[in-house]
């Protein structure tokens, strides 16, 4: 559903045999090499979804003998491929889910497997209805090579990575937009922050019409201003709050109780406005 047929068998598959051709497969590099066929883009991605759910040190251990090496080697596996872990390898080599010949630009940092990506996001929002209640979050993917768009995080404990802001259902990603990437304008009186999660709002209104759901959130997106702006798009909004700041109207400011009588007397009192 998500990584659709027509998608594996195109462009997968396309990508692959060009990505091997640019790179002289059948003649310098890996002789024996022929094109890819269809089930074999199945296969690969198979074997690495299996491998996720039950993984071995290197993937080439699944062609171990099973007589030799019964806790590797594995008989199903071996039959996938004619020619056995050479083609795993020549697979292994040469996949590829962009345009092999497409050339590095500033503006697309993620061209290796943007199509992908695109296609993901695509079919993810044609088959996920959305729950009643979501989770509104930033995001931090560790990361610790090179690349222009890392930045600098000290108050997380992945450290320094990739940071986005995304809207989950369930604990699933479903939108979500990268803080480096610009952010079009929805609303004008909005911080950076409260524009770029309006506009993941209305990326959802435009995915799935299901409306009044209610967004969770901590205290770094809470604000009088953002519920008004949710409101207006149809959605609710929950969540911790500061004492101070971001129009948070003092008359729902509570006094902390720290006595136990005090304790006691706050139970079920609540200021609303």
């Amino acid at each position: 559903m998500f990584i659709s047929e027509s998608f594996r068998h195109k462009t997968i598959l396309d990508h692959s045999n060009a990505n091997a051709w640019k790179n002289r497969a059948g003649s310098v590099v890996y002789p024996n090499c022929t094109p890819f066929l269809e089930d074999e883009i199945d296969k690969y991605i198979g074997l690495l979804i299996r491998n996720g759910l039950n993984p071995v040190p290197d993937m080439r251990l699944n062609w171990s003998n099973p007589l030799e090496s019964f806790v590797y080697g594995d008989e199903r596996v071996q039959r996938l491929f004619p020619r056995g872990v050479q083609r795993y390898k020549e697979l292994r080599a040469f996949i590829h889910v962009s345009d092999p010949y497409a050339k590095p630009a500033k503006d697309k940092p993620f061209i290796k497997i943007q199509d992908i990506i695109d296609h993901v996001i695509s079919n993810s929002k044609e088959n996920w209805v959305l729950g009643r209640y979501l989770s509104l979050d930033e995001i931090d993917i560790g990361f610790q090579g090179r690349f222009a768009h890392k930045d600098k995080i000290k108050y997380k404990g992945e450290g320094d990575g990739i940071l986005l802001d995304a809207i989950c259902d369930r604990g699933y990603f479903y939108v979500g937009h990268f803080r480096h990437s610009p952010c079009p304008i929805v609303e004008k009186n909005a911080s950076p922050l409260h524009n770029r999660c309006l506009y993941l709002v209305e990326q959802c209104n435009a995915a799935c019409p299901q409306t009044w759901n209610t967004l969770f959130f901590d205290n770094l997106f809470t604000s009088k201003n953002f519920m008004d702006w949710l409101y207006a798009r149809n959605r609710f909004g929950a969540g911790v709050c500061r004492t101070s700041g971001r129009g948070l109207p003092a008359c729902v400011v509570q006094d902390v109780a720290k006595k136990k009588a005090e304790l006691e007397a706050a139970v079920g009192t609540v200021k609303v406005q």
